[in-house]
C-alpha cells in the first residue's frame, strides 16, 4: 500500500477525491499527512475529519529563498516515519549530512 502525503492550499477538494479513492480502493493507498501553505485552508479541516496529520508551513512566514532542502527533509520525515540522519552532537550531525548518502 502507497503512504501518500498530499499538498494543499484552499479548499482540499482534490484532496477529499484522493482519500474518497482510497476508502474505495480505487487508489491502493492511504494518506498518510496534508501538507498546507494556508494556515486558513479548508482543507485543513477535511484532513482533521479524516484523523490524518496536518503540517502546515506558511508561506508569508519565508521570503522566496526558503530552503528547499529542509521541506524535503520534512517530507522524507512524514513519508518514512524516521529522521534521515542521526547523531549525538550538531558536529556529529554535520558530518553525518556531507559524507552519507541518504538511502530511501
Amino acid at each position: 500500500m502507497k503512504r501518500i502525503v498530499v499538498l494543499i492550499s484552499g479548499s482540499g477538494s482534490n484532496l477529499e477525491a484522493i482519500i474518497n479513492s482510497c476508502n474505495s480502493n480505487v487508489i491502493y493507498g492511504k494518506v498518510i499527512s496534508v501538507i498546507s501553505n494556508n494556515p486558513e485552508a479548508y482543507g485543513i479541516t477535511r484532513a482533521k475529519e479524516s484523523n490524518i496529520d496536518v503540517k502546515i508551513i506558511n508561506h508569508k512566514d519565508y521570503t522566496d529563498k526558503a530552503d528547499l532542502w529542509s521541506l524535503g527533509i520534512i517530507l522524507y520525515e512524514i513519508i518514512y516515519a524516521k529522521h534521515p540522519y542521526s547523531s549525538n552532537s550538531f558536529n556529529d550531525l554535520i558530518k553525518n549530512i556531507n559524507s552519507n548518502q541518504l538511502i530511501f
